[in-house]
């Protein structure tokens, strides 16, 4: 099954993850902005432990947007501070739309700069994780198969 999702992976094109990483910032969004009244009994976390949803989220908006940044089939190695700007940009960009508008909005939704710290705490550790599966797949490990090494 890895072998499968590994091939399924590289399979997408570049540009695929970049409408991926718009589409989850747009989902983001989006939910951001319901009231608070549609959100009650949604959540299977206690009243205050939001903070994992806000990580979970961003951890996908940020693996989107890494596998934009880093292609597995790039011919030139990326320049690791700005893909890194990049990678970490787009979220911190998104949870902070994201916050201001809640803030703004007045749905019975407020601002907290907790929330996006937890965003970026999952944007982060995504990275993190992307960036040791990159090194371990440049050492001959993991999906360094898929580009024939």
């Amino acid at each position: 099954m890895n072998r499968a999702l590994d091939l399924l992976i590289a399979a997408v094109p570049r540009w695929l993850w970049a409408v991926g990483t718009a589409l989850c910032a747009c989902v983001i969004i989006w939910a951001g902005q319901r009231p608070a009244s549609t959100l009650k009994g949604m959540s299977v976390l206690p009243p205050g432990h939001d903070k994992v949803l806000h990580a979970v989220a961003y951890a996908g908006l940020t693996a989107c947007a890494f596998r934009f940044f880093y292609p597995l089939r790039a011919k030139v190695k990326p320049e690791v501070p700005v893909a890194w700007l990049g990678v970490l940009l787009v979220p911190a960009l998104v949870g902070g739309l994201d916050e201001f508008l809640q803030g703004w909005a007045q749905r019975g939704r407020s601002a907290d700069w907790r929330d996006w710290v937890a965003d970026m705490t999952g944007a982060t550790l995504t990275l993190c994780w992307g960036l040791w599966l990159r090194e371990k797949a440049r050492k001959g490990g993991g999906r360094a198969r898929l580009r024939g090494k």
